[in-house]
């Protein structure tokens, strides 16, 4: 068995697992411990390279280093989960549309792990692929990756660019925008610059993978037990504060941004139900993600989903306020401040405009 031959049989076998409704998670940590070293045997990165764990800093936000970028495979439930929602897409879209489907994937880090099941067991006559990448390492890595496993004829276009600000070639019809380029609670990294960027460019009709990512305040409690096995995690929603939705997109008005670079979203006012409040440990955020249809990734699923902790809530008081908005500019992130409500609503509901 050749090289290639034998890479495409243990990937197509990868793509089983991976694909497969239910879930055993033996089964699943075994599959990516096995999809992580095919994919450093592609590649061929050295994963203890000094420079490769360099980040690369931008006016609104950061892109992972080599290094951090490949080890987002061990993530077990976000990695299945968006290959599931991507063949979930495909399926969908082969409903309605005849020909070769063109996925634009922004963000490839240097393996383009999200894509490779799917093409393993696709054509290029089938599916076409513009990986994009900005970092130098990954976008050679990328390209090795496909070259060994004799994938180059499913590629349209390789790009190296900065996908918050590159334009799409006109006319050029995307079916799928794929990006998956965050962390939990939209931190730090360029998931919403770079989707505002590039679905602004498409037709209507193109479909976002993640298909939505939901930030919400809420509380949360973790406390491990006196057993090393015991622990109590309690959690509760109060309000949503944040969408990355193409509907979102489209009530958005994000002209100045557009001229700038940078964006205050509209602010959410949320009053901290104080009764409740001091029953939990935590002001959190939580990140849920629809990657597609219905493949979601919730609380604690993956590392994309752990609550982020705000503020504690023993200094909390009643008629707390807390004002929440989505900044991007060198460190996008969820800002929030305190403030004590006025008489006329002191005991009342939240304030939320819509965002």
């Amino acid at each position: 068995m050749t090289d290639f031959n034998k890479y495409t049989f243990r990937l197509r076998q990868i793509a089983e697992v991976l694909t497969t409704e239910k879930t055993d998670f033996a089964q699943l940590s075994e599959c990516l411990k096995d999809y992580k070293q095919l994919l450093l045997e592609l590649s061929g990165i050295d994963l203890e390279h000094k420079e490769s764990r360099s980040n690369l800093d931008f006016s609104n936000g950061m892109a992972l280093g080599t290094t951090w970028a490949a080890l987002c495979v061990d993530d077990i439930m976000r990695t299945k989960k968006f290959v599931q929602g991507l063949f979930e897409a495909v399926r969908h879209l082969k409903k309605e549309r005849d020909g070769a489907l063109h996925i634009f994937y922004a963000g490839t880090g240097p393996f383009a792990t999200l894509i490779l099941p799917l093409l393993a067991v696709s054509s290029p006559e089938h599916i076409r692929v513009s990986l994009m990448e900005i970092n130098t390492e990954s976008y050679e890595s990328v390209q090795r990756v496909f070259r060994q496993l004799n994938f180059t004829g499913f590629i349209q276009s390789t790009i190296q660019a900065d996908a918050t600000t590159y334009r799409i070639p006109e006319g050029e019809k995307i079916d799928i925008l794929l990006s998956e380029t965050m962390q939990y609670a939209l931190h730090q990294e360029q998931q919403v610059p770079i989707i505002l960027n590039l679905y602004r460019q498409l037709d209507k009709d193109v479909l976002l993978i993640p298909e939505k990512i939901i930030l919400e305040l809420g509380l949360y409690t973790y406390q491990v037990g006196l057993k090393d096995d015991e622990h109590r995690m309690e959690s509760k929603k109060l309000a949503p504060v944040f969408e990355l939705s193409k509907e979102r997109i489209e009530s958005l008005d994000d002209g100045n941004y557009r001229q700038t670079g940078f964006l205050d979203f509209p602010e959410v006012t949320v009053k901290l139900p104080y009764e409740t409040v001091k029953k939990y440990a935590h002001l959190v955020i939580f990140t849920d993600i629809q990657v597609f249809g219905n493949q979601w990734i919730t609380l604690n699923n993956s590392g994309l989903t752990t609550p982020w902790i705000i503020r504690n809530t023993q200094h909390l008081e009643e008629d707390d306020l807390i004002s929440l908005t989505y900044k991007i500019d060198q460190h996008p992130r969820m800002v929030h401040r305190l403030k004590k409500a006025p008489a006329e609503i002191a005991g009342g509901n939240s304030q939320q405009p819509g965002f």
